[in-house]
């Protein structure tokens, strides 16, 4: 059940974003084993001045990205693949220079602090434990 929070400080085109959030999903499903039927990612490209290093990077393509997973779901192998590829893809896809930091962070998430439609993720893991089948 993850969430990923997608921003840019330069305009994304909506095919692009589509694609991106494709590959996103792709992604995750690969790497980290999570359901792309459960997955979100949400697209914000507000123009925007972003600072780095306290200059303004007002004609520099700039991203950030966090993935909000449950804590403990994942291997840091399985993050160190996921993020190797994720940033790959997107320096290529968005032309971004490699001298900028741009962030992407994988943001562990105890299993009762967040959930799914009105469940934790503890809770969900526990119903999944006592009723393997779903009946």
């Amino acid at each position: 059940m993850p969430n990923l929070v997608f921003s840019s400080n330069k305009p994304i085109s909506e095919p692009q974003k589509a694609t991106i959030a494709s590959r996103l999903m792709q992604y995750t499903a690969e790497f980290l084993k999570k359901d792309p039927q459960v997955t979100n990612v949400i697209m914000s490209d507000a123009p925007s001045t972003w600072f780095s290093a306290g200059n303004a990077m007002i004609d520099t393509q700039m991203i950030t990205l966090t993935i909000y997973v449950t804590a403990g779901t994942n291997t840091p192998e399985e993050k160190t693949l996921w993020l190797e590829h994720v940033w790959g893809y997107l320096k290529d896809e968005l032309q971004i220079p490699e001298n900028n930091p741009n962030y992407i962070v994988i943001q562990d998430v105890a299993g009762d602090s967040w959930g799914y439609n009105g469940e934790t993720q503890l809770q969900r893991k526990l119903n999944k434990e006592e009723n393997p089948d779903g009946v």
